[in-house]
């Protein structure tokens, strides 16, 4: 499959969708998510059913937009299907045939690039019948075509005969309950500093690897006599009452 995106935010957004579902028991979550997946399987379908287009409108625009650089590229023939684009000195080689590029813009998206658009217009081709099959709204539709059925609620379930299975005893656990979902250790988002270990210390007056400039004996203020503030809370000296 052809994807130009870097990001995988498949999870991201499913996992907003089911944040609220989640806080609650398993059967009521997987019932909302069963709800909230049926409802976007239907609204996906008639949306794709709307478009009389061969390939999905978002790639149609991509491709519009990138019709207004085409003037600037200069084609040249070289064999069947294959062609040199340049513009001053950037040359680039396209094989209709293959569906290559030398950028690897094509290969990597499913969609002709610039270059592999100029070649095109200069068989005066239709861009839409190169793109990859991955962006054709027939491929959209038949992603959407299955159906989730509707279930009744729990007072029309069939009564069990027996004892009545219970839910299990609700504890509550220190501290509050956590709601972000909990990510690997890679994906720990933090400050990124660079340690200054080893790193030589230069005086801004002497221009020498010394000392710092606040314990300079040439600075005009001299060096700082000024005793260090301890961390933590502050306590109240009589003085200061």
């Amino acid at each position: 499959m052809c994807c130009d995106a870097i990001e995988n935010g498949l999870c991201e957004s499913f996992n907003v969708a089911i944040v609220d579902a989640r806080k609650k028991p398993i059967i009521t979550m997987l019932e909302e998510i069963r709800r909230f997946v049926m409802d976007r399987m239907y609204c996906k379908r008639l949306k794709g059913q709307k478009w009389n287009l061969v390939v999905c409108p978002s790639i149609r625009r991509k491709i519009v937009d990138m019709r207004t650089h085409l003037r600037y590229w200069h084609v040249i023939a070289s064999g069947v299907q294959q062609f040199d684009v340049r513009l001053v000195h950037e040359v680039y080689v396209v094989y209709l045939n293959q569906r290559t590029c030398a950028c690897r813009g094509w290969q990597l998206s499913g969609t002709p690039c610039v270059h592999a658009m100029a070649a095109i217009s200069y068989l005066n081709e239709n861009v839409e019948d190169y793109v990859a099959t991955w962006f054709i709204t027939q491929r959209f539709g038949n992603c959407y075509k299955y159906i989730i059925k509707p279930l009744n609620g729990s007072e029309m379930c069939p009564s069990n005969i027996g004892q009545n299975m219970l839910p299990p005893k609700r504890r509550r656990f220190l501290g509050r309950p956590k709601v972000n979902r909990k990510k690997v250790a890679s994906e720990k988002e933090g400050r990124c500093t660079i340690s200054k270990k080893g790193a030589i210390t230069k005086c801004n007056i002497r221009r020498e690897p010394c000392h710092k400039k606040i314990k300079c004996l040439l600075s005009k203020e001299g060096p700082s006599t000024k005793p260090k503030k301890k961390k933590g809370k502050h306590v109240l000296d009589v003085e200061d009452e």
